[in-house]
C-alpha cells in the first residue's frame, strides 16, 4: 500500500485464501494508480481462480509463470521500490498461517542481488519489459554483511550446496538451521559430523506440531 513506484513479487504458492489479507487487492490497487507490479508465480500456484489473475492484469499488473520443466523455484520475495525486501520461507494461503517459518525485511547492499535474481527469473519466464532485463547487471560495488544465495537453474543448481560447504566447513563456534523439512544427504550429514567433532554447537529448528508437509521429519 506504502509503494511508489514499484512492487516485484515472486511466490512459491499464493492461494486463492490469503488467511484474511487481499494481495490480490492490495496488487490491483497498486497497479491502478500507476505503479509497476510484477507478479512471478510457480506452477504450484496453479490453482488460482483465473479470476483473480485476469483482474491484476487488467489493472496493469504483470503476472508470469516460473514453470521450468520439473524444476520449482522455491523463492518467497518481495521487493517494494527497490529500496526494501522481504524473504524467506512464507508461502501466503490461510493453510501456511500455523507454520512457524521466516521472513526477514533487507536494506542495503544485499538487495542488488536480490534485484539481479529476481530480474533474472522475470527474463527466463518471458517478461515483456526487456529495458527490466539490464537489471541483472545491477551493482552498487559495496559489500554487505550478509549475502543473498542465488541457488536456482542451469549452472545455479549447485550454489546452494557449495555455499553449505564453505560456510559449515569453516564454523568455528555454533551453527543455526531452521527448516521446515530435515531429509539430508549424505554430504550435508558429513558436513554436521565433522563439526560436531570440531566442538561446534549445533542447534536445528524443526516445526514440533503436524502443521507441515512431512510432520514425521
Amino acid at each position: 500500500e506504502a509503494a511508489k513506484k514499484s512492487i516485484y513479487f515472486q511466490m512459491y504458492i499464493l492461494g486463492n485464501d490469503n488467511a484474511g489479507l487481499d494481495f490480490f487487492g492490495a496488487f490491483e490497487k497498486a497497479a491502478r494508480r500507476g505503479i509497476r507490479v510484477i507478479v512471478i508465480l510457480d506452477v504450484m500456484s496453479l490453482d488460482i481462480w483465473a479470476g483473480n489473475v485476469s483482474r491484476l492484469r487488467e489493472a496493469g499488473a504483470e503476472v508470469l509463470y516460473s514453470s521450468f520443466w520439473f524444476q520449482r523455484m522455491h523463492r518467497k520475495i518481495l521487493v517494494v521500490d527497490e529500496i526494501v525486501a522481504y524473504a524467506g520461507g512464507v508461502n501466503i494461503a490461510r493453510e501456511f498461517s500455523v507454520w512457524r517459518d521466516l521472513m526477514i525485511r533487507v536494506t542495503g547492499s544485499v538487495l542488488g542481488p536480490i534485484l539481479r535474481s529476481f530480474f533474472r527469473i522475470y527474463q527466463a519466464s518471458g517478461g515483456a519489459n526487456k529495458e527490466l532485463y539490464k537489471k541483472r547487471k545491477i551493482n552498487d560495488g559495496k559489500r554487505a554483511g550478509m549475502s543473498f544465495v542465488d541457488h536456482g537453474l542451469g549452472k545455479r543448481r549447485n550454489i546452494l550446496r557449495r555455499y553449505y560447504e564453505e560456510r559449515i566447513g569453516s564454523a568455528k563456534q555454533s551453527l543455526i538451521l531452521v527448516t521446515p523439512y530435515f531429509f539430508p544427504p549424505r554430504w550435508f550429514i558429513a558436513l554436521l559430523h565433522q563439526a560436531i567433532i570440531r566442538k561446534v554447537k549445533i542447534d536445528i529448528l524443526l516445526p514440533e506440531t503436524s502443521a507441515g508437509d512431512h510432520p514425521f521429519a
